[in-house]
This record gives structure tokens, sequence and C-alpha cells, in this order.
């Protein structure tokens, strides 16, 4: 056979799928994969929503106490 020719090979009879790579199988999950799932078991509904639920109220307290001390320095007492 020249250089640089292909040679077709048959298949044969008792053969029923041409030669191929196998599948890889992980035995270990990678660390994004791990995350995932932890994520996915961790992170509920309720364990996200009452964190941002006191975040909020505590901004709008800061907001409320601002408003309060700028409302006094501003106060003008008459005699």
């Amino acid at each position: 056979m020249a250089q640089g020719e292909m040679q077709k090979f048959e298949s044969t009879p008792e053969q029923k799928h041409p030669l191929s790579p196998r599948r890889v199988v992980v035995l270990h999950p990678s660390a994004w994969q791990r995350l995932k799932g932890w994520a996915r078991s961790a992170l509920t509904e309720e364990r996200i929503a009452e964190p941002a639920l006191v975040t909020v109220t505590l901004l709008l307290l800061g907001w409320l106490f601002y408003c309060f001390y700028h409302a006094m320095q501003n106060y003008t007492v008459i005699p």
C-alpha cells in the first residue's frame, strides 16, 4: 500500500457495531457537581427568603432612623 492511501476495514458478521472508544465512567463527581448537589439540597426557598427578609427589614429600619436623625437636625425650637 502506497504512503498516504487509506485502507477500508470491513466489519465481520459477529461484530454488530464498528469499533469506537468506550464511554468514560466517572467514579467520583467533580467539584462543580458536588457543589451543585449541595446547593440543591441546602438552599431551599425558606433558607433564601429568610435572610432576604432580614436584609430588607434592616435596610428599611436604617433608612427610617436616618430620616428621624435628619429631621431632628433641622428641628427648630421656638422659645
